[in-house]
């Protein structure tokens, strides 16, 4: 039970703080969690010609990185209409590693923090 409370207000959080970031972004949009069948996703929001998709975790890892970008694959495959033309895969945390980082960078997977941007995070709307 613990370790459900934790994930879940680590999800709870990261709806928060990107919601925040986002409308900064000028992009406002709600987040919520996604479970479809065979897939789960916790961070998903859509608005006009944008959606965001991604994952909440203590850790973050090169694997996490892959995992999300499977994800948007299989959504795409499965349920297209849930996307826009613009997608922002997201990954918020409370650490990455550096290999981490770097694939982000790579695959163009915005990974933050509360205190900001640990990879290159998407462009204002």
């Amino acid at each position: 039970m613990t370790l459900e409370r934790v994930t879940m207000s680590e999800e709870e959080e990261a709806r928060e703080v990107l919601g925040h970031r986002l409308k900064a972004l000028g992009i406002p949009m709600a987040l919520r969690r996604l479970e479809l069948p065979g897939l789960e996703i916790d961070l998903y929001g859509a608005s006009d010609g944008v959606c965001l998709m991604g994952e909440a975790t203590v850790r973050a890892g090169i694997r996490l990185v892959e995992e999300l970008d499977a994800k948007a694959s299989m959504l795409a495959e499965r349920h297209p209409e849930l996307l826009r033309p613009r997608v922002i895969k997201a990954i918020y945390t409370i650490m990455a590693t550096p290999e981490a980082i770097e694939e982000a960078d790579r695959r163009g997977v915005w990974i933050l923090d509360w205190k900001g941007d640990l990879s290159k995070g998407p462009s204002p709307a």
